[in-house]
């Protein structure tokens, strides 16, 4: 049993104190205070480790089924034939979670299949409920548990260097609290660590890069938190930090309201609804979990925001290496730093190959439409990509470009069908047809691999495309003076 120690005043294991200035101490832990930096969860103090209940799960080779392991006692490593030469990885969720939750279930056995480990699930879900800032306060007991259990393993022959801790949401910050008690742990991974009650806090308060000698960050729902979304934090953080399609608003997600989501609890049920409030939130872990043993890298670039990488404005989906880094897994292989964003795909699988086309119009009479693209390799072929006139016609000199992210990877782009459809007579273009011709010249097309920063221009040596029809383009270059007689104009326009 755990007896708290209360000093400054007088507080209760059970109930949530709000006093201005107290502190509350815990039997081979740590004594925790609200006063300043921690007094970001109103005052309130953590909960007692009987309370909170933190159970270690023990994962190897030998043992694929859960083993409780006990800080101070080696049956459980012994059992499981714990290897300490062998990396070591906790897996911590957060807020309204618990440890045999799928997503962790999965995890492991991804991990597992990669390379032999020991992995140890960190169960705080009697401490993970409501109220939030509860929750929020005891973070920091679990993270003073894992630190204990680390210091445990040391002394069993475990490394330093061995330790790779991976939090979600309030988890992030659990193992920073963990790390920052035991410097010089190998890596730290912050899953959209949590925004509310973390955000605009001193350092020590929150997962940061000082807790690990590598700390990578994925973030997916950083919008601005109104209670439906916005649980993620968008502060970079990191060594290097991650933002899949923005960091925010996942695609594939919902747009939801608040009406919305109490309807699919009433009719779909609770857990349906949770699914629905968390997806960005959530996105976070899939794609690390996919990232594991996925054969399709999700590559990062170096660009300022996710416009610039659509458009891959200053080129900036080229790093500066010549080799970018991998969101996930293999985040740690190579030596870059800062901020980088990527797109994925809507829907699992996330990870596809991430192609960047643009469109350079020539001699063009203002003409709206759609131009679509589909590159052409060897053996296999894309889907069509669509780039539309929107409410600025297609005209001379005139640059559209996409980001397409497609499944399957072609090396050997050899040709691009470039097709060409105009509106339909209902449309608003059908009053301006005797004016405007139902034709587009095609400069040039440049299709830019997201992996490797190559471009390929195709020239379109200003070939007319009429409405309904396909022009193909097998002149391809490196270098983008090949091309002939660029339009004196030049105007950008990207979509996604």
């Amino acid at each position: 049993m755990n007896n708290p120690i209360l000093v400054s005043s007088v507080v209760t294991a059970t109930t949530l104190s709000r006093t201005k200035r107290a502190t509350v101490c815990y039997d081979n832990l740590d004594c925790f205070s609200n006063d300043a930096p921690f007094d970001n969860t109103e005052g309130i103090l953590p909960q007692t480790p009987d309370v909170i209940n933190t159970t270690f799960r023990l994962f190897t080779d030998k043992c694929r089924r859960s083993v409780v392991l006990h800080p101070d006692d080696t049956r459980a490593m012994r059992s499981c034939e714990v290897n300490v030469e062998q990396p070591v990885k906790f897996i911590v969720h957060g807020f309204l979670q618990y440890g045999r939750v799928q997503w962790i279930r999965d995890m492991v056995a991804e991990l597992l299949k990669k390379e032999p480990m020991t992995v140890i699930t960190v169960d705080w879900g009697s401490g993970s409920g409501f109220p939030y800032s509860q929750a929020a306060a005891n973070t920091r007991v679990v993270g003073a548990e894992i630190s204990r259990l680390i210091n445990f393993l040391r002394q069993q022959g475990v490394r330093l260097n061995q330790f790779h801790l991976i939090g979600h949401s309030l988890g992030a910050h659990i193992v920073g609290y963990a790390g920052n008690r035991v410097p010089g742990l190998r890596r730290i991974t912050g899953l959209d660590p949590a925004d509310p009650d973390f955000s605009n806090t001193d350092a020590v308060v929150h997962l940061d890069k000082t807790d690990a000698d590598f700390v990578d960050i994925i973030h997916s729902d950083g919008a601005e938190f109104d209670y439906i979304s916005g649980f993620g934090w968008m502060q970079e953080v990191g060594h290097i930090d991650f933002y899949p399609n923005g960091g925010e608003n996942q695609p594939g997600c919902p747009t939801e309201s608040v009406g919305s989501i109490v309807d699919a609890a009433y009719f779909q049920g609770v857990e349906d609804a949770a699914d629905t409030l968390s997806c960005s939130h959530s996105r976070s872990i899939y794609l690390f979990t996919e990232s594991i043993n996925s054969v399709c890298p999700f590559v990062g670039h170096p660009c300022n925001s996710i416009e610039e990488l659509d458009n891959n404005q200053n080129g900036c989906m080229r790093c500066s290496s010549g080799v970018c880094p991998q969101m996930g897994y293999n985040a740690d292989q190579i030596q870059a730093r800062g901020k980088f964003y990527l797109r994925t795909r809507a829907s699992a699988p996330f990870c596809g190959h991430t192609q960047h086309v643009e469109v350079q119009f020539g001699n063009t009479a203002s003409v709206g439409g759609m131009v679509r693209v589909q590159m052409i390799g060897t053996d296999q072929q894309t889907d069509m990509v669509q780039i539309r006139s929107g409410d600025q016609a297609f005209r001379t000199g005139d640059i559209r470009d996409v980001l397409t992210v497609d499944r399957e990877r072609i090396d050997d782009i050899s040709e691009l069908r470039v097709t060409f459809v105009a509106p339909s007579t209902s449309s608003w273009w059908w009053w301006s047809r005797n004016t405007t011709p139902e034709t587009v010249v095609i400069y040039r097309v440049t299709v830019t691999s997201s992996e490797d920063g190559r471009s390929i221009h195709f020239c379109g040596d200003h070939r007319a495309i009429t409405n309904g029809n396909t022009i193909t383009l097998s002149r391809s270059t490196t270098d983008p003076n090949v091309c002939l007689h660029p339009p004196t104009v030049s105007i950008r326009h990207s979509i996604f």
